[in-house]
């Protein structure tokens, strides 16, 4: 995957994007978004949105990156499992005039209880909005469940 986005990350290829018949500027302006000008009339309708999958114990024991396991007398010498690929995902969003939106975690749970949540939590996410221009955050926390901890399949 990672090769296929090199071979098309050129010149040509942002410039499309950009500027193209069906490009990001002609979609604001198609939109009422952005004036001819190429002014954006009102920045809190473009929103910047990143889901990032966070590995649990992405535990590769391939090449050098071998563990070294002690164990005491007469007892097994276990060590973790080749690779644990389970993940949760951290998913935010920020708007063009710097609001962060809540954030929403993903995890891979059936579903969650409240012991599964640590009490430092609730100091950060209050569930208060501040608009203040010194200070654009949404302090919600939005948690879901899903088979493998990502909105789409792996």
């Amino acid at each position: 995957m990672e090769a296929k986005r090199a071979a098309v990350a050129n010149e040509e290829t942002v410039e499309e994007h950009f500027n193209g018949v069906y490009g990001l500027i002609a979609e604001l302006k198609a939109a009422g978004i952005m004036d001819e000008e190429g002014v954006i009339s009102d920045p809190r309708r473009i929103l910047n949105r990143d889901e990032t999958g966070q590995f649990v114990d992405y535990n590769s024991q391939k090449g050098n990156a071998k563990f070294k396991v002690a164990a005491g007398a007469k007892a097994p010498a276990l060590t973790a499992e080749d690779e644990n690929r389970d993940m949760q995902t951290c998913d935010m969003t920020i708007g063009l005039d710097g609001f962060v939106y809540h954030c929403h975690l993903l995890l891979k749970r059936s579903t969650i209880t409240t012991d599964l949540i640590p009490e430092d939590l609730e100091k950060f996410f209050t569930g208060n909005i501040y608009e203040e221009p010194s200070m654009l955050i949404s302090t919600k926390l939005l948690l879901s469940t899903t088979d493998k901890g990502v909105q789409v399949s792996t």
